[in-house]
């Protein structure tokens, strides 16, 4: 009891005392444990029961994760994640979400409402669906001179090296 905080107490006995009795299999477990410095610790338990020669639960062994910082990381991406999907879906700007892959081709991911909304405008023959298609590929098929995409493209593989963000706006 001493390292697992006052409030998980009750709880974690509980489903201890379950597995113990064999009603409750409990193979994966999380729960927060205190540190020798009362920090708190978020533990992923993996544990397995003990018999003895007759078949009866006699203990249980369990390994522990920490993992605090996964958690921590996974809910700070979520957050962001989050975030950048309302700053992607309620902008009037026309955005493409592109992703790179080998070779530093940048290929499209999405688009936001309002860049469909102005293709279609412009363009209501064309095939919206932009998932995997190469950038120089949908510029082209928006009717972008070749010359002009390929004076921007040394931007696009400058961003890509060091990492940094561009934005493009093609006249």
């Amino acid at each position: 009891d001493k390292f697992l905080p006052e409030e998980l107490r009750e709880g974690v006995r509980s489903t201890f005392s379950r597995l113990m009795a064999g009603e409750q299999v409990v193979p994966h477990y999380e729960n927060e444990i205190l540190t020798r410095r009362a920090e708190r610790r978020l533990i992923r338990w993996n544990n397995t029961l003990l018999f003895d020669s007759n078949g009866k639960i006699i203990g249980s062994a369990s390994i522990g994760d920490d993992v605090t910082e996964r958690r921590r990381v996974e809910q700070a991406l979520i957050t962001s994640e989050g975030q950048l999907n309302i700053i992607f879906s309620t902008t009037t700007d026309m955005q493409v979400l592109m992703r790179v892959e080998p070779g530093e081709r940048l290929i499209a991911q999405t688009a936001n409402r309002s860049f469909f909304e102005a293709v279609k405008k412009l363009l209501p023959d064309l095939d919206l669906d932009v998932r995997g298609k190469e950038r120089r590929e949908l510029l082209k098929s928006f009717g972008f001179p070749v010359e002009s995409i390929e004076l921007e493209t040394p931007l696009y593989h400058e961003a890509i090296r060091t990492k940094a963000s561009i934005h493009s706006v093609n006249n």
